[in-house]
């Protein structure tokens, strides 16, 4: 059974879900390793977004589920991909989209995102990519 993470339970995607849920970039920023690439975007750009005030403007609401192990690819050992689906809700509507987060090990030794592709949810990664409007 896919496991459900809502935003602000504390585990491991589900925090960067909260983060974003509040509209904090600096939070969710801190999720993302030294090297990430998110939209053609680096860390600092993706912390310092207008995205975020846009996300607290309209009450925006983010979870994420639809975790399964045949979403899970690991290239390495400091290298691992994990597919889920993503949903970001606010009074005018929802996105969703099928999410892929590319991980990598930082010189911590700590797992971080390094990349996020998004798709679209039915199609999944056959589809090609369909990024988020305004992210970052």
């Amino acid at each position: 059974m896919p496991q459900h993470l809502p935003a602000g339970d504390g585990a491991g995607l589900g925090v960067g879900a909260a983060a974003a849920t509040a509209g904090d970039g600096p939070g969710f920023a801190r999720h993302l390793s030294e090297r990430a690439a998110i939209q053609g975007a680096d860390r600092e750009r993706v912390r310092s977004s207008a995205v975020w005030a846009l996300v607290r403007r309209h009450e925006a609401r983010v979870s994420v589920s639809g975790f399964d192990r045949d979403d899970a690819r690991a290239g390495s050992e400091a290298e691992i991909e994990i597919g889920f689906l993503t949903r970001a809700e606010a009074d005018g509507g929802a996105e969703d989209r099928y999410t892929v987060a590319g991980f990598v090990r930082d010189p911590d030794g700590r797992l971080r995102v390094r990349t996020l592709r998004f798709y679209d949810p039915v199609s999944r990664r056959r589809g090609g990519e369909q990024p988020l409007p305004g992210f970052p």
